[in-house]
């Protein structure tokens, strides 16, 4: 969102002089910004009176702007007669914050007059007075700063503006016992997606008409966004309400399982730092009394150049660090004592955080449980690590050839391969130096 201010902070203190909206957008010249200013609400802004309009800004957005001409009938009349043989103005003025002056082309079409109507914040967008991008904007800024982050679109949409810093919503046993009010009506309830995860939840264990009541329906909740947005604190909220309204005593421990393989997605696909795109589907299936009976997770799209390519100063896969607070001896007996020493690892971000402890003990209980034996995730991983430091030689007459070290026997041992089959995997094919380090990160993506 680009209206999203500082709330509780003091005004800005800004000189400023006139300027002129070029490239439909409002560039103020400004030249000291001390503070970030204080969200101050349209309604409010408007209520001295005055004609208003919403004007592009390449910061905002969006910011209200004041006419600072009248340009009613009568004065357009008066303005004709006295410029006939005369250069007429082409442009009109506005005031943004109370300071800055702009002059905007009279050509420019400024959409709808603001009204202590139309910049109402509404719950539902479809309700608007008028959609336009300015005003649903406006609207979705005023609710996220009354701390309302949720908004519908339609009896089916939620729209969500994330805020980092704030605080998780109303607890999902709150949720829960708001929501199974009989009979439950969506429009009744502030939009929240407890509410979305209650209807379909609802849709799912009683049949709509016209059906076959042994004939299974599915029905998705689809949670979508980009970097920042939010979408993974959304779709673990109805996640969990699911399983809050779908537990009993008999399942408790399928909804664990499904919680660790979440948190397994999330290690070997996900970093903080940067957003990597990929779609995760999580499944649950409801039995016929309503209870969550089982469930899967499946992810596509990964992004599996970052295990050989991150970016220089980000964070790798979450699950190299784990590697790292594995106990001494684990680590001593795969050769994993030194993330500074591997290639893959070197040049990303190595600071150790306070969640990399509690990281790793949740991640060895995540395998325990589902994989079985974690000692065999942990020696694959170390073995990725071990093949990105193998490096070549080239020579004409006998092609790419691997270097001789430490590095290419352990990672054979680990694999439990042998070592010269390993080596004429990783030059298979290789016109040059450039081709087989293609192979061994090929190779180092695939696992």
């Amino acid at each position: 969102m680009s209206t999203k201010e500082e709330e509780g902070a003091s005004d800005s203190k800004v000189e400023s002089s006139s300027s002129i909206l070029s490239d439909n957008n409002v560039e103020t010249k400004t030249q000291k910004s001390v503070k970030k200013k204080k969200y101050v609400p349209v309604g409010t802004t408007i209520e001295a009176g005055g004609t208003f309009h919403f004007l592009p800004d390449k910061n905002e957005g969006y910011v209200p702007a004041q006419l600072l001409e009248d340009w009613s009938i009568e004065k357009l009349k008066a303005l004709a007669s006295s410029t006939k043989g005369k250069e007429a103005s082409t442009t009109q003025k506005f005031l943004i914050n109370g300071t800055d002056k702009v002059e905007v082309p009279k050509t420019m079409n400024l959409g709808q007059r603001l009204t202590r109507f139309n910049v109402s914040p509404a719950d539902d967008l479809v309700s608007m007075q008028e959609t336009a991008e300015s005003f649903v904007l406006n609207n979705l800024a005023c609710r996220y700063h009354k701390k309302e982050s949720y908004t519908r679109c339609g009896p089916q949409n939620l729209v969500y503006v994330h805020d980092p810093s704030g605080k998780p919503g109303d607890s999902i046993s709150k949720s829960r016992e708001d929501l199974c009010k009989t009979p439950f009506n969506f429009s009744q309830y502030e939009p929240d997606i407890c509410a979305v995860a209650h209807r379909v939840y609802e849709a799912c264990i009683e049949k709509p008409k016209g059906f076959e009541k042994t004939e299974d329906l599915d029905y998705s909740i689809v949670v979508s966004g980009s970097k920042g947005a939010g979408s993974s604190d959304v779709g673990s909220r109805a996640l969990r309400y699911l399983f809050e309204i779908g537990t009993s005593s008999s399942n408790t421990d399928v909804i664990e399982k499904l919680d660790l393989a979440e948190h397994l997605i999330r290690t070997f696909a996900y970093t903080n730092e940067t957003n990597l795109q990929f779609t995760r589907v999580t499944s649950v299936k409801l039995n016929a009394s309503g209870l969550v009976g089982g469930a899967k997770v499946e992810s596509f799209g990964l992004r599996h150049e970052r295990v050989t390519h991150c970016p220089r100063g980000l964070r790798n896969f979450e699950i190299f660090y784990d590697l790292f607070q594995a106990p001494m001896p684990r680590r001593r007996r795969i050769a994993a004592m030194d993330t500074r020493k591997f290639n893959y690892l070197r040049n990303t971000d190595l600071n150790r955080r306070d969640s990399d402890v509690p990281h790793f003990r949740k991640t060895l209980d995540a395998l325990t449980k589902l994989v079985g034996d974690d000692d065999m995730v942990f020696t694959a991983v170390a073995a990725v690590l071990h093949i990105g430091n193998v490096n070549f030689v080239f020579n004409e007459t006998i092609g790419a050839k691997v270097i001789p070290s430490d590095s290419v026997t352990i990672a054979a041992d680990l694999l439990a391969v042998d070592v010269e089959a390993l080596k004429q995997c990783l030059c298979a094919d290789a016109e040059d130096v450039n081709g087989a380090i293609a192979n061994r990160d090929a190779l180092a993506r695939h696992m």
